[in-house]
């Protein structure tokens, strides 16, 4: 039997957050969802750290870029230089279209730029093809 796919969701927004736990849980996909609000729990979250000791190791992470104290491009170069940790796929989904932001991201590693719609509809028919094809056709490195 397969085992659900652990998705981390690092998001300041509470309402974002909760959309996107919404569109996932109506994919097809059966997974768990993890929800962090700041990169620096983010990384205690993956490293086992803290109050996340038990933390499972996620198979996919959405990334908010624009955040207080550490931002998504910070995270995205701890996470991407550490070799127990590169390996696991970052989308960013961002309200950001600026063509830095973009290439930045890009240049640490990142798997994917979204920027994230201002529709609720659309919203949640990006986060449903995230979800199908990074858990659903994409083979994911194993643990």
């Amino acid at each position: 039997m397969k085992t659900k796919p652990n998705i981390l969701i690092i998001d300041d927004s509470e309402s974002d957050t909760i959309l996107m736990e919404e569109a996932i849980k109506d994919t097809s996909i059966a997974n768990n969802i993890f929800i962090v609000n700041d990169a620096n729990d983010a990384l205690k979250f993956l490293r086992g750290e803290a109050q996340y000791k038990s933390s499972p190791r996620p198979n996919l992470i959405i990334l908010d870029l624009k955040m207080p104290d550490m931002d998504g491009h910070e995270f995205l170069s701890h996470v991407k230089t550490d070799d127990q940790l590169k390996s696991i796929p970052v989308i960013v989904l961002s309200t950001s279209s600026d063509p830095v932001d973009i290439r930045k991201c890009y240049e640490l590693h990142a798997n994917c730029y979204i920027e994230k719609p201002v529709n609720f509809m659309r919203f949640k028919k990006v986060i449903s093809v995230i979800n199908d094809f990074w858990l659903g056709i994409a083979h994911l490195p194993p643990e």
